[in-house]
């Protein structure tokens, strides 16, 4: 698998989806409009925009209206509408204040978009380590989750600009978001613990956040002030969470918030359980890897060892990029190792002169190139070379 960059998942898959978390934080906060969500009309098309919209429907627009001495009866059907603008229009004619008007499409529009993203994040809820065993399918659930949530998004600020004429109506709303996204990632970072403890962790983690936004906007601290407060913050926020959690559940927090970025890259490719995986992770995090090497035995360590080293990925990065088989990159592989201590050997031998030296060198630098290019072909050959093929320059050295 292509080895990708993506969004930050060591946690918990579901925190990479935090702008998805914050949709659904706003949309359960904000009040509901109508029971069932209104949306942009596709049969019949949208009025272009210096188009009128009627202020209400025509049928009721034909309606008998009573006496002007007696007050007009109006119903929420009336403003309704399955067509944001005519609803937007019908509110307009009833004089609310702009703002009014601004906060229930907003509140209608984010419910709407709240549904459609909580249907994206339940499908992964509760498959962390699972996932993670999975190398493979854990990317591609990545890569499909994020650009869902991209599509989304930019559906969701296209029609809030033609809604309301700017794709942000309000400028806070964006700070709301991330701060409920971040509720929602710490909720579903700690989605082991029972309810009420969850409640309280989630506080304490909102709460170390402000004070440290609070502590880096005020400019009057020196650096050592600014270091010695950001240690008194963080340290009570250890013993407020140590407080909280069992020796247990403090573990599970620690592993879910440990790199396993790095892990998941370098279990690509490797067949293992979901409970090798948390066993793993517990023995990363302590440094462990001679236990590492026990779980997964000398094949398959093997195979997480070059996952781990730059030498290796470089050559796998071009073989994929080319359609080659990985067996071809841990060929190449294999001939760069032999190559390098083959170059050791040479260098270090007292018996050979200057001369030989240089010409034991040479004659190697060329069979290795011939060798690599006649596996890789012509064009990786070249790519690889231009990507990690400064090694190859030691086989020249005068």
């Amino acid at each position: 698998m292509k080895l990708r960059t993506c969004l930050w998942l060591s946690l918990t898959l579901n925190t990479i989806l935090i702008g998805a978390a914050g949709w659904l934080a706003v949309g359960r906060s904000q009040p509901k409009v109508s029971e069932g969500p209104r949306q942009l009309r596709s049969k019949p098309p949208l009025r272009a925009p210096d188009e009128a919209a009627a202020p209400l429907a025509a049928s009721e627009a034909q309606r008998p209206r009573p006496s002007t001495l007696d007050p007009l009866p109006l119903a929420w059907t009336h403003i309704e509408s399955t067509d944001y603008r005519v609803y937007i229009a019908n509110l307009r004619g009833l004089g609310c204040p702009e703002q009014t008007v601004r906060d229930l499409v907003l509140a209608d529009v984010n419910g709407m978009f709240a549904a459609r993203v909580k249907e994206l994040v339940d499908g992964v809820t509760d498959k962390f380590w699972p996932l993670l065993s999975r190398p493979d399918e854990f990317q591609k659930v990545v890569d499909e989750k994020k650009a869902e949530l991209d599509k989304m998004q930019q559906e969701r600020r296209a029609m809030l600009g033609a809604l309301l004429g700017q794709e942000d109506p309000r400028a806070d709303e964006n700070k709301a978001i991330e701060e409920a996204g971040r509720r929602e990632a710490s909720a579903r970072l700690a989605d082991f613990l029972p309810d009420e403890k969850r409640d309280r962790f989630v506080a304490e983690q909102e709460g170390f956040a402000l004070a440290q936004s609070k502590l880096a906007q005020t400019p009057d601290f020196t650096g050592p002030e600014r270091a010695a407060r950001q240690k008194d913050l963080q340290d009570a926020h250890n013993r407020a969470i140590s407080d909280l959690l069992t020796p247990e559940e403090t573990q599970e927090l620690r592993l879910r918030q440990s790199d396993t970025t790095q892990l998941r890259s370098r279990l690509n490719g490797i067949e293992v359980s979901e409970d090798e995986v948390r066993t793993l992770a517990k023995l990363q995090l302590a440094h462990q890897e001679t236990q590492m090497a026990e779980v997964l035995g000398p094949e398959r360590f093997a195979a997480f060892e070059r996952a781990g080293d730059t030498r290796f990925t470089s050559i796998q990065r071009v073989a994929q990029r080319v359609g080659l088989p990985d067996e071809i990159a841990l060929e190449v592989f294999q001939m760069r190792n032999t190559a390098e201590q083959s170059l050791r050997a040479v260098q270090q031998d007292p018996s050979l002169s200057d001369d030989d030296r240089r010409a034991l060198l040479q004659t190697l630098g060329q069979e290795t190139r011939r060798s690599i290019a006649d596996t890789f072909g012509p064009n990786a050959f070249t790519a690889y070379e231009r990507l990690d093929g400064a090694w190859l320059q030691q086989f020249n050295a005068r």
